[in-house]
């Protein structure tokens, strides 16, 4: 069968229709508190969580680079942002993407997600594929998860947690297709990896800030993508929920083989299992970029 939302699922089962889902049962996760907002505290990820579900149904990705950049440099007007710019990330990296306030980061991943035209007319290869060469923004979604501060506080908070984790299949703000059984137990899994598995239906607007933020990640990777973006994921969380997300992200890293391009100005914020560090260095014609 289907699973057309959360809503539907429950309305249906109401009214005496056999629904795709399950009502969520209250004592799933033992020692997990109920999920009420500003007091609810997640168990850590790594904390006798199920594995990663791995989602092998997904386009395929030619072998070699997940990202390549030739000389890339990119100016506003008579504002350079970048110079000179090259680097190469491939399956199974962690990279630490850093770099002060104005250093360019956002325009370097925006270089990658399709959404700046800059990247056309420059040496960008993204899965094997030369930008501008008639691939669509929507074929370079599919095949990354992303995650930000700034998409997270534009995601629908009426959503419930369940639906925002199958959104990801088809990187939609919210559930406005059906999703087929199979889609809704892997986002399940996810749900249960988070500490949520017994709840949910509850809206985004019904969890912590923190969690919220988590089950976007949730989001992002439910699909395993070859490549995921991490755009400052602990901007505006506590210490708490800062260090759930970065255990989080080093799982990921440490078991789906997908590339996670972890960005943050924060030297506090460090992943364990990161390879390999991208440094944006500001000057007064661009930032240039140091690998090591």
């Amino acid at each position: 069968g289907e699973y057309r939302g959360w809503r539907t699922a429950r309305a249906e089962t109401a009214a005496g229709v056999p629904s795709t889902e399950e009502r969520p049962r209250p004592n799933d996760a033992p020692g997990v508190p109920s999920a009420v907002p500003g007091a609810t505290t997640l168990r850590a990820p790594e904390q006798q969580a199920p594995a990663i579900p791995l989602w092998h149904d997904r386009p395929p990705v030619p072998p070699g680079p997940l990202v390549e950049m030739r000389s890339v440099s990119v100016s506003y007007g008579d504002t350079p942002v970048l110079r000179d710019v090259t680097w190469t990330a491939v399956p199974g990296e962690s990279w630490h993407i850093i770099g002060p306030n104005g250093a360019g980061k956002t325009t370097l991943l925006s270089l990658i997600t399709g959404s700046n035209p800059k990247a056309y007319g420059q040496d960008i290869s993204l899965f094997g594929r030369r930008r501008g060469t008639g691939e669509s923004v929507w074929e370079i979604k599919e095949r990354i998860g992303l995650v930000s501060g700034d998409f997270h506080n534009s995601y629908p908070q009426r959503t419930p947690a369940l639906d925002a984790v199958v959104s990801g299949f088809t990187d939609s703000a919210g559930l406005y297709e059906p999703a087929s059984g199979r889609q809704v137990e892997v986002a399940r899994e996810w749900l249960r990896i988070l500490g949520l598995g017994d709840q949910p239906g509850l809206r985004l607007r019904e969890l912590s800030y923190g969690q919220q933020r988590l089950v976007l990640i949730a989001r992002a990777m439910v699909k395993t993508p070859p490549l995921m973006i991490a755009d400052e994921p602990c901007q505006g969380l506590d210490d708490e929920h800062s260090l759930l997300v970065l255990s989080l992200l080093d799982r990921i890293a440490g078991e789906t083989g997908t590339c996670v391009l972890y960005v943050s100005h924060n030297p506090r914020h460090i992943l364990a299992g990161t390879t390999h560090r991208l440094t944006l260095e500001p000057g007064p014609a661009g930032s240039t970029a140091r690998v090591s």
